[in-house]
């Protein structure tokens, strides 16, 4: 029995070396000793021959989430331009002190008029209406499209805001400021 077992290990090492091997020298090898990048994931999504798959690969980015607290000390040390994805009526309501107002649903026309803001700051995080809600990551999604790269998205948005009773700004806030 001792004999087998040995013999059947020095058979899986052997095997295990020559898989390991013939994968590092492969032109398509699986990522067993690759580095990626945490903030992109590739996706491959066919090969040139076009056969019942789509050409091409592309990568689609991810983005780091931050919490409140961070969140708040960014702001206050104006490190970072907090973004608003929600709708122009929900901003006005009321939303994060600081914060700009960029909806997703109308990106295209409002970019170039925030764009030399975005310009001031490295950092950028994007926020919403709260965990369910993903216009945050589709805002990072087309920043990064503009060559934005330091993208963080509050997921908790103007929900948890709220309920962990940060400051808002609303329209009251808004007309004293501005008097």
């Amino acid at each position: 029995m001792k004999q087998f077992i040995l013999q059947l290990s020095a058979i899986l090492g052997l095997s295990l070396a020559v898989g390991l091997t013939y994968n590092y020298f492969s032109k398509t090898p699986l990522p067993l000793f690759k580095q990626y990048d945490p903030h992109m994931v590739d996706l491959v999504i066919g090969n040139q021959t076009g056969k019942n798959t789509l050409p091409g690969e592309f990568k689609i980015p991810t983005f780091q989430e931050i919490d409140a607290d961070t969140l708040q000390g960014l702001v206050e040390a104006k490190k970072a331009m907090l973004l608003d994805a929600r709708t122009p009526e929900s901003f006005k309501q009321c939303h994060i002190p600081g914060a700009v107002s960029l909806p997703i649903s109308r990106f295209n026309e409002t970019y170039d008029g925030v764009s030399p803001q975005l310009a001031q700051y490295k950092t950028i995080i994007c926020y919403c209406e709260g965990h369910d809600c993903t216009d945050s990551t589709l805002l990072a999604l087309e920043l990064f499209k503009k060559g934005h790269t330091d993208i963080f998205v509050y997921k908790g948005g103007m929900a948890e805001w709220e309920q962990l009773a940060y400051p808002v700004e609303t329209p009251q806030e808004n007309e004293r400021r501005e008097n």
